[in-house]
Formats: structure tokens, C-alpha cells, sequence
């Protein structure tokens, strides 16, 4: 199956007109890190150049690990973290996923911008809509 490479703003404006289907990741099981957060997840079927994989997701502002490898439709884009190297990671939230605060959202990006310079040695910008 071929890969459906596509650039952040074209995958911004998808998202805001027709949402897209998203899987959490267990960063943990991957061996991956997980920058000192949870709910990392990727959209399916839309990849990113910059890393070829697919699209990064970072569900941020859940009190809670929500269930791994589950796939959830959304459309609620927050924003972005924009990274040098363009492997930027996309803000999303979930309808009807309680428990989300976004006081706890924001304090939630800014760790993962420092966590993911410390081990990356690359500064993320937090880019909110």
C-alpha cells in the first residue's frame, strides 16, 4: 500500500474539515520514549516526510493513560509543537473524553517541549489555535 505523504498544513486543514482517525501508541511496549507524557498517538494513514512514519499526535491534558492501541475519530485541533526538522507533533483532543483540563494541557506541551530538548537537543515551539 502506498504511503500518503502530506505536508502540515494541508493535514491541519483535513483535520479542521473532516477530522481523521488517530490510534494511541504504548511508547512503552514500542520501547519508545515518551517525553514524560501520555496518550502519544499517530493519524493513520497520512505520513510525514520529515520521519517517514505517520503523523505524530500528542493528546495532552488527560488525568489519565487512555486504552492503548484504540482508534478514535476526531477534529478538535488545538494546535501544534513545530520542530527544526519539521517532525512536528499535532494537538488534538478527544470528544467525549472526560476528564481533560486545559490548564493541564498546557502544562503538559511545555514539559514535552523540554523533555524532548533534553534528550533531543532540538527546542519545539508551542504553536496554539
Amino acid at each position: 500500500m502506498p504511503r500518503n505523504y502530506i505536508k502540515l498544513l494541508k493535514l491541519l486543514l483535513i483535520i479542521l474539515n473532516q477530522g481523521v482517525d488517530i490510534q494511541i501508541e504504548d511508547r512503552h511496549a514500542l520501547g519508545f520514549n515518551t517525553y514524560m507524557t501520555r496518550n502519544h498517538a499517530e493519524i493513520l494513514g497520512f505520513w510525514n516526510r520529515a520521519d517517514n512514519c505517520l503523523w505524530d499526535v500528542q493528546l495532552l491534558g488527560y488525568d489519565r493513560q487512555l486504552p492503548v492501541n484504540k482508534t478514535y475519530y476526531t477534529d478538535q485541533l488545538l494546535g501544534y509543537i513545530e520542530m527544526p526538522n519539521k517532525n512536528h507533533k499535532i494537538l488534538l483532543k478527544l470528544k467525549g473524553v472526560r476528564a481533560w483540563s486545559r490548564s493541564k494541557f498546557i502544562r503538559d506541551a511545555l514539559r514535552y517541549i523540554r523533555e524532548y530538548k533534553k534528550i533531543n537537543k532540538m527546542q519545539g515551539k508551542l504553536i496554539l489555535f
